[in-house]
C-alpha cells in the first residue's frame, strides 16, 4: 500500500491528512490494522483452513521522493503500531534531508499461512509438521538444494507444537513435558523438527536420543563420522544429514567480512524464472553465464524490499 505526501485517490479506509498532523498517523495505524484483519478473515472464513494460521512473511517500509529515495526499514513484527513507528522515523528522516520534495510512503506486507493443528481432532501432529515442511520446501535454491526459509521454519518450532508431537508418543504427561522442556532449554527445536521431517522416518525416541544422549542441538549438529552403539542410530544420522542443511540456510548480511562457505552449505538465493525457463539469463560468455537471482527476504537485511542481484556461473 502506498500513501502520498499529497494524497490522491486514497483508499476509502484512509483519511487524507497532512504529514505534520498527529491525526494522520492515527489514520495510518487504522488503515494498516484493517488490512491485516481483512487478510486474516479471508483465510479463516474457509472451514477447510481450520488450524491454519496467518503470519507476516516479509515486510518493508520506505519513503520514495520525486528525486531521492529515503530511509527504509525491515518490518518483522505483525503489528500496526510497529509499522506506524517505522513510518514516522522514515518520514521524519526524509523531510529532514529533503524538506521541500514531495514523497510517498510505501508499505509492503507479504503474508503466508501454515497449518498448526491437524484437520481432524485426532490427527497426527508429526505427519502434519512433516507435510507443512514439505510444502514450504517445494522451491529449491539456485543450486537445486532443498531450502526451508527461516520465517516458515520458525512457525513450527514453538513449545506448543513440540509438546503435541511428544504427547502423541509419550502417554505420561510429566514425561513428555520434561522432554519438551529439555529440547527447548538445550536450543534444539530446529534439530527436532528436522528429525520429524527426516525422509528415513526416524521415530520420536531416536530424535530425542540424539538430543538428550548425544547433546546435539541447533548450534552443535550431527556430522559425518557420528558413531553410536545403539541400534540404527548411525543409519538415522546418515538419513538426517541428507536434508539437514535445508533447515539452516545462511543469513546474508552486509558486514564487510570474508565468509568461508562449506561445500554443502545452503544459500537462500533463488533463481528468477521467466516463462517456462527456470532462470533469467542476463548474458553468456566464453567462461560462463550471468543470471539474475533473488535473496529470500527472511534471510537478509540489505534493503527494505526483496533484494535481487546478478549471479556469475562459470563453466
Amino acid at each position: 500500500m502506498t500513501f502520498e505526501s499529497k494524497p490522491k485517490d486514497e483508499p476509502q479506509d484512509f483519511a487524507p491528512c497532512t504529514w505534520t498532523d498527529r491525526k494522520f498517523y492515527e489514520s495510518l495505524n487504522s488503515a494498516i490494522t484493517k488490512r491485516l484483519q481483512a487478510h486474516k478473515y479471508e483465510i479463516r472464513k474457509d472451514r477447510r483452513n481450520f488450524g491454519v494460521e496467518v503470519y507476516l512473511r516479509h515486510g518493508s517500509c520506505r519513503v520514495v521522493g520525486d528525486k531521492h529515495e529515503g530511509p527504509h526499514s525491515i518490518i518483522e513484527e505483525y503489528d500496526a503500531e510497529s509499522l506506524e513507528e517505522k513510518a514516522i522515523q522514515n518520514i521524519c528522516g526524509f523531510i529532514y534531508s529533503h524538506p521541500f520534495e514531495p514523497f510517498r510512503l510505501e508499505i509492503c506486507l507479504r503474508f503466508s499461512s501454515i497449518r498448526k493443528k491437524p484437520e481432524s481432532p485426532n490427527g497426527d501432529y508429526r505427519q502434519m509438521v512433516a507435510a507443512e515442511i514439505t510444502s514450504k520446501t517445494e522451491a529449491t535454491n539456485f543450486m537445486d538444494q532443498l531450502f526451508l526459509p527461516r520465517i516458515d521454519r520458525d512457525q513450527l518450532t514453538s513449545k506448543v507444537i513440540l509438546d503435541e508431537i511428544l504427547a502423541q508418543r509419550y502417554q505420561n504427561r510429566e514425561e513428555h513435558e520434561r522432554i519438551c522442556n529439555d529440547i527447548l532449554n538445550r536450543g534444539a527445536s530446529i534439530l527436532f523438527i528436522a528429525g520429524v521431517y527426516c525422509r528415513g522416518m526416524m521415530d520420536i525416541p531416536s530424535i530425542v536420543h540424539l538430543i538428550l544422549d548425544h547433546n546435539y542441538n541447533d548450534a552443535n549438529l550431527p556430522e559425518r563420522g557420528h558413531h553410536c552403539g545403539k541400534p540404527h542410530c548411525n543409519e538415522n544420522v546418515k538419513s538426517l544429514l541428507r536434508d539437514l542443511n535445508a533447515f539452516f540456510a545462511r543469513k546474508i548480511e552486509r558486514d564487510g567480512k570474508l565468509h568461508e562457505l562449506a561445500d554443502n552449505e545452503v544459500m537462500p538465493i533463488m533463481n528468477i524464472p521467466v516463462g517456462e525457463d527456470k532462470e533469467t539469463l542476463l548474458g553468456r560468455g566464453r567462461y560462463g553465464t550471468v543470471t539474475a537471482v533473488t535473496i529470500d527476504p527472511s534471510h537478509h537485511y540489505l534493503t527494505g524490499v526483496s533484494g535481487s542481484l546478478r549471479s556469475l556461473r562459470l563453466g
